[in-house]
């Protein structure tokens, strides 16, 4: 497979309408005017799902990321959240090669941007990628798999493999999209600890909660003293 070729050539944007901000300076305001919301795949980098339920639940986690946002002071977001600028040579190359050969951006448009790149998390480990100044964060588009930081993504082989489109713009529900189930992903994990692959267990545990994500089912705080310790048999 040539990796270098764009899945989508003849894509026209979908651009979202702006959201009513706050005009508080200091609290930060989302501009939605380049967000660019359809899945794409060019070189090593592809924003697809890997089925429907989570390309649906990230619209979802995203839009109740901003209204929380929107909300907080800038300076107390940018503590209790995943917040942080993207400057370094890798990852800023790495994202405009995505504005120009994913989303069609020209140089001149991509130098405006002036390299202030920002990635903010929400939900399953999704990342927005914006153009921070001050406190406006310019969206541009989703880094659904973790991929401009690939050094550090987890599942990255699967995750090249995703191929659900994004939820954000139009999609036809009735196309049979390649899906890959959590439970197919699980046992992937589940083999790599059993070859060596992965050695620590508790790595092992820690990727599946990851791979679960919100699904994973929470134990109240006092379960031991709730379950019943009758003997059985």
């Amino acid at each position: 497979m040539n990796t270098s070729k764009i899945k989508n050539k003849n894509i026209k944007k979908q651009y979202i309408p702006v959201t009513e901000v706050n005009n508080s300076e200091d609290k930060p305001i989302f501009m939605f005017n380049n967000f660019c919301c359809e899945s794409i795949e060019v070189e090593d980098f592809n924003n697809f799902y890997c089925n429907q339920q989570k390309s649906i639940s990230a619209v979802n986690s995203f839009f109740e990321k901003i209204k929380s946002l929107e909300k907080m002071k800038l300076i107390d977001a940018i503590k209790t959240n995943h917040f942080h600028p993207i400057n370094t040579e890798r990852e800023v190359r790495r994202i405009e090669n995505i504005l120009k050969k994913g989303y069609l951006f020209n140089e001149t448009k991509i130098k405006s941007f002036e390299n202030t790149y920002y990635e903010i998390s929400f939900g399953d480990g999704h990342r927005m990628i914006c153009s921070k100044v001050d406190n406006f964060f310019e969206l541009l588009f989703i880094d659904t798999n973790h991929m401009i930081y690939r050094e550090t993504s987890r599942f990255l082989g699967a995750k090249q493999n995703y191929k659900y489109p994004s939820c954000f713009g139009k999609i036809n529900f009735d196309e049979n999209y390649f899906e890959v189930q959590i439970i197919d992903l699980a046992k992937m994990i589940i083999e790599d600890y059993e070859m060596g692959k992965i050695t620590d267990s508790t790595e092992m545990i820690d990727n599946l909660k990851y791979l679960i994500g919100d699904e994973f089912p929470k134990l109240p705080i006092n379960y031991n003293e709730e379950k019943d310790n009758t003997p059985v048999g």
